[in-house]
């Protein structure tokens, strides 16, 4: 399992932080996810850009 750094507070072993950095997890899971996605798109079109 992976573990974030979190830049609140410390990741300790009780259940409130690590459901906090698991959200963390996903949430950046799902930006890079989306990201990924918008410049697969930029790079087929890059006309998008000059719009």
């Amino acid at each position: 399992m992976r573990t974030w750094r979190i830049p609140w507070g410390h990741t300790k072993d009780c259940l409130f932080s690590r459901e906090r950095s698991l959200l963390f997890d996903q949430t950046l899971h799902r930006l890079s996810a989306s990201h990924i996605f918008l410049i697969s798109i930029l790079v087929r079109n890059p006309d998008m850009l000059i719009e």
